[in-house]
């Protein structure tokens, strides 16, 4: 990508961001070539997603054994069918 350095002022930021996915971006004063950006190594390895490691949060993380248990019964209608008809069943 080749860019003004008048128009790049302006949009500083979006070119430093192709820069970091690897777009080469050239600024150029006078239409020749005058700057190149380049992703900044010490940012990238910051960057870096670290390797998951399996079992890290073991014996961290625990859950109640009635966690998945209603919290309190819902109280029904009296004529509430105890089980749900399906609507090809009502028609018949």
């Amino acid at each position: 990508m080749r860019i003004d350095i008048e128009d790049a002022g302006k949009q500083l930021a979006k070119l430093g961001s192709y820069a970091q996915i690897g777009e080469k971006v050239v600024i150029t004063k006078d239409g020749e070539p005058y700057v190149e950006l380049v992703p900044c190594p010490e940012y990238q390895e910051k960057r870096k997603k670290k390797p998951r490691v399996p079992g890290a949060w073991k014996g961290k993380v625990w859950m109640a054994p009635d966690f998945d248990e209603p919290l309190f019964e819902i109280p029904l209608p009296k004529d509430y069918p105890d089980k749900p008809k399906r609507e090809d069943e009502a028609k018949a």
